[in-house]
């Protein structure tokens, strides 16, 4: 398998300043995305923000997760659509694209990453390390784990419904999107 980071070209990656207020653990971490007209469609892979698209718009609420909100335009199908994902510092949504979309815990993620076979160590896993602020570095955290999961959360996003191996892995905190890694 081959790891890819980042976004592609729509997302303008800037590791930079984000606007509003960040949990300390989150400054200087969160990614700034380029924006999208309401019904503008992305390809897969691709976040903006959508802040002209109206609530009405953003489709059935399917799961919440650390103060996030994630949305399916059509949750029948099985195809790539639209998806958004609200609960960030500015007010607006995030635009994407996926055939499926979950929540994962950061509980889930410490027993993935630290147990037994964790993989290799990815630049997502990287900044969830900044952003938890306990345990040592390559290490599960010990205690301070559920002031984490209060603000931060993981969402893995597939290209296609079913045994596809495109995936891309988004590390969510304080209000802002962190970090993501492409899987393929």
């Amino acid at each position: 398998m081959m790891m890819r980071t980042g976004l592609a070209a729509l997302c303008a990656v800037t590791l930079g300043a984000c606007s509003g207020a960040v949990s300390p653990n989150v400054a200087g971490l969160a990614m700034t995305l380029v924006a999208v007209a309401p019904g503008q469609n992305l390809p897969y892979g691709e976040f903006a923000t959508s802040c002209e698209t109206p609530d009405a718009d953003l489709g059935t609420r399917i799961a919440t997760a650390a103060g996030f909100e994630l949305y399916d335009t059509q949750p029948q199908s099985t195809t790539l659509r639209t998806h958004y994902l609200t609960g960030f510092n500015d007010g607006c949504p995030r635009q994407f694209t996926a055939a499926l979309a979950l929540f994962g815990d950061v509980a889930t993620h410490e027993a993935l990453r630290y147990g037994d076979g964790g993989g290799a160590f990815t630049p997502t896993d990287a900044a969830y390390e900044q952003v938890r602020g306990c345990g040592s570095a390559g290490q599960a955290c010990e205690s301070g784990l559920e002031g984490v999961a209060q603000q931060t959360a993981f969402l893995t996003v597939y290209r296609a419904f079913g045994s596809s191996g495109d995936w891309a892995d988004v590390l969510l905190s304080g209000g802002e999107i962190v970090a993501m890694d492409f899987e393929n």
